[in-house]
C-alpha cells in the first residue's frame, strides 16, 4: 500500500514513513492517492451536495419527507448493483411506508452520536450497518463515514453499531493527527480503496 514515490529509485529503498491503521500498513503518499481519487468521483460530489442541502433543512425544521426519500435513493444509486438491489428490497418491504420511516430516522440523525444514528437507521427492515452508514456519511460527512464488508472484513471491525463507533472513534483520532484537512469520511474512502485490494485477493 505504497505509491512510487515511496522508493529511492536509486537504491530501492523505502523514502517515507509506514503508517499504521487498524494494523493495516499503508504509506501516506499511498493514502493521500487515494483520498484524491474518491474526491475526483463525481458520483460522490453529487451525493454529498443533495445530503448538505437535506442537513440543513432537517436543522432548521423544514425538511421535506420527499426530499428525504430521494436523498435515500441517491445513496442506494452511489452504492451501485448492492446499493440497487437493497432499495429494491427497502420499497418491497415497506412500500408507501418507507418515506415516513426514512424521514422519522434521518431527521434526528444530528442530534445522535454514531452508535446510535447507525442503530436507529438498522430497525429498518432492509437496511443494515453498511448502508445505514453510507446514508449518515453523506448526510454528515464530517461526522461520520462507512463501515461496510470491505472495511468489516480488511480492518476487522465487527459488522454492527458498536463496531461502528468503534471505527468512527478511532478513525476520528488518525484523521485529526494525519489529515486535518480531510473530512472523516473521505479518509474512510481512501482506506476502501487501499483494503479493498487485499480484501478482494483473499476471497
Amino acid at each position: 500500500m505504497r505509491t512510487i514515490d515511496d522508493f529511492d529509485k536509486d537504491s530501492g529503498l523505502y523514502t517515507t514513513e509506514v503508517l499504521s491503521f487498524a494494523s493495516f500498513a499503508h504509506s501516506q503518499n499511498a493514502l493521500v492517492s487515494a483520498i484524491s481519487l474518491q474526491k475526483r468521483d463525481q458520483k460522490t460530489r453529487d451525493t454529498e451536495a443533495l445530503g448538505k442541502m437535506l442537513l440543513q433543512d432537517i436543522k432548521d425544521d423544514h425538511a421535506h419527507p420527499a426530499d428525504i426519500y430521494k436523498f435515500s435513493e441517491a445513496v442506494h444509486e452511489w452504492g451501485g448493483a448492492v446499493g440497487k438491489r437493497v432499495w429494491a428490497n427497502l420499497t418491497r418491504h415497506h412500500g408507501a411506508q418507507l418515506e415516513t420511516l426514512l424521514t422519522t430516522w434521518l431527521s434526528q440523525v444530528p442530534w445522535l452520536d454514531a452508535e446510535d444514528a447507525v442503530e436507529a437507521g438498522s430497525r429498518i427492515k432492509g437496511l443494515k450497518v453498511s448502508f445505514a452508514s453510507k446514508h449518515l456519511r453523506m448526510l454528515e460527512p464530517e461526522r461520520f463515514c462507512v463501515l461496510d464488508e470491505v472495511l468489516s472484513l480488511g480492518l476487522g471491525y465487527a459488522l454492527n453499531p458498536r463496531g461502528y463507533k468503534l471505527f468512527v472513534d478511532q478513525l476520528r483520532v488518525y484523521q485529526r493527527v494525519h489529515h486535518p484537512s480531510e473530512t472523516i469520511a473521505f479518509v474512510e474512502g481512501g482506506f476502501f480503496l487501499l483494503v479493498r485490494q487485499d480484501v478482494r485477493s483473499v476471497k
